[in-house]
């Protein structure tokens, strides 16, 4: 139940081997590289450390290819399945190759993607205010269309048309010279500069011309219907590339991604020159077969140095948190993310993560119970884990991790379905199921063996909320227990005793129970009980000063009397209100059960009054399926946020005092 064991192992290699290594350590994700043992990148010098840069930058350069070939997909980070090699100098080359005809291809696309674009925009610029009926000379001051008449001689129209590219257009008004410009606004500083070098002299426009002349809006179509062709011609190229080299350059690009990410490390460890010292903490199970690889891998040219955390001074002063990392398979390791999105335990402390499991599928199967919804729950968790197919790669593998979860919470929903008698809202399928059972265990028959339904009698309701405030409880309980026991493992013997969380506050919390359960069985609130709650709170009010007392620090008051009667006044207050309130939140489960009850009575209570309607059978069908599907859906999702709520903050809020730092262990990625 513990987090798992760590170590730090050290190791100094020759610069020969550091490459192998660090594809091995990248491939089993066994090792987190220590920071310490990591220096600021150097500026690259010598033959080795160009070949890394160059590398680095062809790698950089695939991913670009990728990108710009087949989208988003091929050059992200994602984690490497199974083992990746590095690249080497025929790698190098090929990709050089494949860079060279590849650039050449996207900077083409670019230009002609940019030419169609800004064309698209003059087109709709111009079109906007062709019919306009003002003086053509005030049409700039109207729009972001800039227009230019005037002569230019004939030999330069091409050039000029060439140096604009896409930013404006050209459009002779005459056999002459005489011709007229127009660009954006935007592009305007272009067009009079290359306008301007060309030898062109502005005329004017005359003095009754109306309207943006059509010549140019014709021109611009000619124009745009040119680059819309060559768009095309330049997009089938990149799908040709894509069929021919788009197997090379994945296959390139993972080796690439992982020489890069080896080199970047690289570049970073400490070292001498002809050894480099590489450092960081390994989960105990894995540490003899690491150990035992690095020897082969290197043929034995490696010294290991392996130490526990006890043994380093950093950990014992605190300076430096031993990685957290859990074990677990099947079920639980589904829940892992559910522990560490609110924190990672300290290291050496108690794994919460299968009693997390346990809970939520307890509290979820109270509050959500029906057996055909369960029953989509399981089909849906099966679909999660075997339905590569049908929900495409990329979302079962994010959805993958979820599948263990969906079957073993509608299992468990289909048994407390079972035992409230609902089966897709429908209360009374289960009945003779239920009464034959019935009679068989208690010897008389029953509809249900949990009636959550008003006519089963109020006191079966009130019943249900006390269990579900008694399960609250043990919750709780189970919290103090753990904070109380991690508190003594870590030697933090004042917050093991004298907090609320702790021994002192646990004390006040059951026995206050325990009064309370006495008296509502029958009993009396005595003197001895007053003395048995006083003594927990006033060992909370004076926490400190006892501390200091056994510790033998003076002063005995750290902020003087009254600060100290302040705070153990709060103290007392707040662990009164804290134990009330954490016990009281649990009724929500019961309420939250009984509100999906009443939901599922609603749906039938529908369905009973469009009986005798028209085609009452196809509304009552649709009635039973949407009614379902919201519950399903949108009560699903409430109540998954409560069992989180209830876990975050009257559970985990109990021994989740100070978190710890979860293990990343470096790992190779098929992008950068």
């Amino acid at each position: 139940m513990l987090t798992e064991r760590m170590r730090k192992v050290e190791l100094h290699l020759l610069h020969r081997d550091i490459d192998a290594v660090l594809e091995y350590l990248g491939n089993s994700k066994c090792m987190q590289i220590d920071p310490a043992t990591i220096r600021a990148a150097e500026l690259a010098e010598g033959e080795e450390e160009v070949v890394q840069a160059r590398q680095i930058a062809v790698a950089r350069g695939l991913t670009e290819l990728g990108t710009f070939l087949s989208g988003p997909s091929i050059g992200e980070n994602r984690g490497i399945s199974g083992t990746a090699e590095m690249a080497d100098a025929a790698d190098l080359e090929r990709a050089g190759e494949l860079l060279s005809l590849g650039n050449t291809l996207i900077e083409r696309h670019r230009n002609v993607e940019q030419h169609l674009k800004a064309l698209r925009g003059t087109r709709d610029e111009v079109s906007a205010f062709a019919r306009l009926a003002v003086p053509f000379s005030e049409i700039e001051n109207l729009t972001f269309l800039s227009i230019r008449i005037g002569r230019l001689p004939t030999d330069k129209v091409a050039e000029v048309e060439q140096k604009l590219g896409g930013r404006g257009v050209l459009v002779p008004l005459s056999a002459g010279d005489r011709i007229l410009a127009a660009a954006s606004r935007k592009g305007r500083f272009a067009l009079d500069g290359e306008l301007k070098s060309a030898g062109f002299q502005e005329t004017g426009t005359p003095a009754n011309m109306t309207g943006v002349p059509r010549d140019i809006v014709i021109a611009l179509e000619r124009d745009l219907e040119k680059a819309e062709r060559e768009f095309a011609e330049v997009e089938q190229l990149r799908l040709s590339f894509k069929a021919t080299y788009g197997e090379l350059l994945h296959a390139l690009l993972r080796r690439f991604a992982v020489a890069a990410q080896i080199n970047e490390v690289k570049r970073g460890l400490s070292t001498s020159k002809t050894v480099y010292r590489l450092a960081g903490w390994v989960p105990q199970s894995l540490v003899r077969t690491m150990l035992k690889d690095l020897e082969a891998c290197t043929q034995e040219r490696i010294a290991i140095r392996v130490y526990t955390p006890g043994e380093l001074g950093s950990v014992r002063d605190g300076a430096e948190k031993v990685p957290v990392r859990l074990k677990h398979s099947g079920l639980v390791r589904s829940f892992e993310r559910m522990v560490f999105s609110y924190g990672a335990p300290l290291y050496g402390t108690i794994d919460p993560t299968p009693i997390v499991a346990f809970l939520f599928i307890l509290l979820f199967a109270i509050m959500f119970g029906d057996v055909g919804q369960g029953l989509v729950g399981v089909a849906a968790g099966i679909i999660f884990i075997h339905g590569k197919r049908i929900l495409g790669a990329d979302r079962w593998s994010r959805w993958r991790h979820f599948g263990p979860i969906f079957i073993a919470v509608g299992t468990a929903v289909m048994i407390t379905g079972f035992l409230y008698g609902s089966v897709f809202s429908e209360e009374t399928m289960l009945i003779p199921i239920t009464r034959t059972l019935s009679t068989w265990i208690f010897g008389e028959p029953r509809d249900r063996f949990i009636s959550l339904l008003p006519e089963g009698g109020l006191d079966r309701i009130f019943l249900f909320f006390g269990f579900t405030l008694s399960l609250g409880i043990i919750i709780n309980s189970i919290g103090l227990v753990i904070n109380i026991y991690n508190q003594l493992r870590l030697r933090r013997y004042q917050q093991a005793f004298l907090t609320k969380t702790g021994l002192a506050g646990a004390m006040f919390f059951w026995y206050a129970i325990f009064v309370g359960v006495r008296m509502i069985l029958g009993g009396t609130f005595t003197g001895i009980d007053i003395a048995l709650l006083f003594v927990p709170l006033t060992l909370l009010f004076c926490a400190e000063p006892i501390y200091r007392i056994v510790n033998r620090e003076r002063p005995i008051f750290h902020d003087g009397p009254l600060s100290f009667f302040v705070a153990g006044f709060v103290e007392i207050l707040e662990s009164v209100s804290y134990y009330l309130s954490n016990s009281l939140s649990f009724l929500r489960v019961a309420a939250f059960a009984l509100s999906h009850t009443v939901l599922s009575l609603i749906v039938f209570k529908i369905v009973e009054l469009l009986h005798g309607m028209p085609a009452d059978v196809v509304f009552q069908t649709l009635v039973i399926i949407i009614g379902n599907l919201l519950i399903i859906f949108l009560e699903g999702l409430i109540v998954s946020i409560q069992v989180i709520r209830l876990q975050y903050y009257e559970f985990f809020s109990k021994f989740f005092t100070e978190t710890g730092e979860e293990f990343h262990p470096f790992a190779l990625r098929s992008g950068v």
